[in-house]
């Protein structure tokens, strides 16, 4: 017998749940294609390891079963902060790569990424949520006035809660999970992650050379490389090259030649100091973005801690003046605090020769918005969709190559609007920010939010001809919306917008918060969730 509560809980739940059918048409991530000439590469090595190197792997060997080798120095440690990460991840890994999700878990322990809350934009103790799920701007702020009330994934993440539901049903406790229902990331601490992938990579037939490569050497025709170099003079000869070296760019930097693209114009940053924080178990269910004097701070929770990262211009703050206003902000931080040096950019060829770059020896942004690994995935799912076909078709590698450039340089502009309006705070930094950016590359779409409104919410002939400028699925004009309105800027009509939704909106809010109240803490979901897997 199903009690009143239960009954209560039931509706909501199913007035938000999909359709198994909606999950099961996701878009195809690679082509099985066949081919029985010499015009392929028979073998592959990758060099480095990490997350890049793994996922690269993992996915070569899952369709195709040539040999795959990684060449890797285990004298090399990984970076070891925690990683945050976008909806594409779980996609790859449980869709694509179709590994166990029980399994994951058990073993990578991760918690849950709704969006990301940005301490940004307008002075003082604002702050706007940027989650991830479907969104309703306009009646959030018509009727409210408030762009946190425009999603349960922006409440969930104001009040801290978990996706896990749990009810009291007269049979005892009964759980249940929103999971299918909302789009969400995860956090992951990056050590765990990468043994897992490397257990992961093995078992799919991944070779693994420990070896640190020095250098290549090029065929007569320098086009493509002949065979890598070993620190102490072992050469190895492979078909083709994927190039992980990070932002070294071993093979496609320093032996192909591709030139670097600076986005020093666009994006300020070429710093970051990282360190960890006890979090005492009270773990957040979003990524915190801080505005901080010279750049900004990231938070990550994990289950035990919390890894926080000062991100800022070395042309605007020392490394210590850095550490020391990371610690003021965190005075419990760690004491093995350590500064990472990147760069904003990426190479003219994504592929050159016989090689390819995945991760930072291609390109890199900065860390805000999770744009890496977000990226990795992407770059990989090209890749592979193309490999059959890479090998004397110059022509596609050329269309490949500006395709994979110009969804980086969208990218670029992206994140240079979180800067160039970015009010609050007024240090030489920011006021160079706001005044120096270039945000040339989302300048039109800027002027246009500002004329006519909320690009999301234009009619489809408008959308039409922005969706061809629009490079990623994610940071789209929902996501171009979400930035500029959460960091005060206002379209011009916004006032002048009558709904007839109402009664409907105000249902629809009542509803969320009302499963807020059967969320379970977010300390205790794991454990859940390892005890009934199918909530996941």
């Amino acid at each position: 017998m199903i009690n009143q509560m239960e009954e209560h809980y039931l509706k909501l739940l199913a007035s938000l749940q999909k359709s198994k059918a909606e999950f099961k048409n996701f878009d195809p991530f690679y082509m099985n294609l066949q081919s029985g000439d010499t015009n392929v590469y028979r073998n592959i090595c990758i060099v480095g390891g990490g997350l890049a190197g793994y996922f690269t792997g993992i996915a070569l060997r899952k369709f195709f079963k040539i040999p795959v080798t990684i060449i890797e120095s285990t004298k090399i440690p990984p970076i070891g902060v925690g990683e945050a990460t976008t909806p594409a991840l779980e996609e790859f890994l449980f869709k694509m790569l179709e590994l166990d999700k029980k399994e994951f878990y058990e073993k990578v322990k991760p918690t849950w990424k709704f969006g990301i809350k940005f301490f940004w934009g307008l002075p003082g103790d604002y702050y706007f949520n940027y989650p991830f799920d479907s969104k309703d701007l306009v009646s959030a702020m018509v009727h409210n006035n408030d762009v946190n009330m425009c999603s349960l994934n922006s409440l969930l993440m104001s009040n801290d809660s978990s996706f896990i539901t749990e009810i009291l049903t007269d049979e005892g406790l009964k759980y249940q999970s929103l999971s299918k229902s909302l789009k969400y990331a995860l956090h992951i601490d990056n050590k765990k992650f990468i043994h897992y992938l490397k257990e992961k990579a093995v078992s799919f037939g991944v070779e693994f050379i420990d070896d640190v490569i020095t250098d290549a050497t090029l065929m007569p025709d320098n086009n493509e490389i002949d065979s890598l170099i070993g620190e102490h003079g072992d050469k190895y000869k492979f078909d083709f090259y994927v190039d992980c070296s990070g932002f070294k760019s071993l093979l496609l930097e320093q032996r192909m030649k591709s030139k670097y693209v600076s986005y020093s114009k666009s994006l300020f940053n070429d710093r970051a100091i990282v360190a960890t924080v006890p979090n005492h178990d009270k773990i957040k269910c979003y990524t915190l973005a801080e505005s901080m004097a010279c750049g900004w701070c990231w938070n990550i929770p994990l289950r035990h801690e919390d890894h926080r990262g000062y991100v800022y211009s070395s042309g605007f703050i020392s490394d210590t003046a850095a550490h020391d206003e990371m610690l003021l902000k965190n005075p419990s931080m760690s004491d093995d605090s350590r500064v990472i040096h990147f760069k904003s950019g990426r190479h003219e060829e994504f592929i050159a020769g016989n090689v390819v770059g995945i991760g930072n020896s291609y390109a890199f942004v900065e860390p805000l918005e999770s744009t890496g690994v977000h990226m990795i995935i992407d770059e990989i799912i090209i890749f592979i969709n193309n490999f059959f076909n890479l090998k004397r078709n110059p022509n596609l590698v050329k269309l490949i190559n500006k395709d994979v450039a110009d969804h980086w340089d969208y990218l670029k502009s992206f994140l240079s609007i979180h800067f160039k309006y970015n009010k609050k705070f007024d240090t030489p930094y920011w006021k160079s920010s706001n005044s120096d950016i270039d945000s040339s590359g989302l300048d039109p779409f800027v002027s246009l939010y500002k004329e006519i409104g909320f690009l999301s919410a234009q009619n489809t002939s408008i959308k039409n001809m922005l969706k061809n400028l629009v490079k990623d699925k994610l940071f789209n004009l929902d996501g171009i919306d979400h930035i500029l309105l959460g960091q005060g800027i206002i379209p011009r009509d916004l006032k002048d917008i009558v709904l007839e939704n109402k009664q409907l909106w105000d249902d629809t809010v009542n509803d969320w918060k009302s499963i807020l109240k059967y969320s379970v803490p977010l300390k205790n979901d794991m454990e859940i969730i390892l005890k009934y897997p199918e909530l996941i």
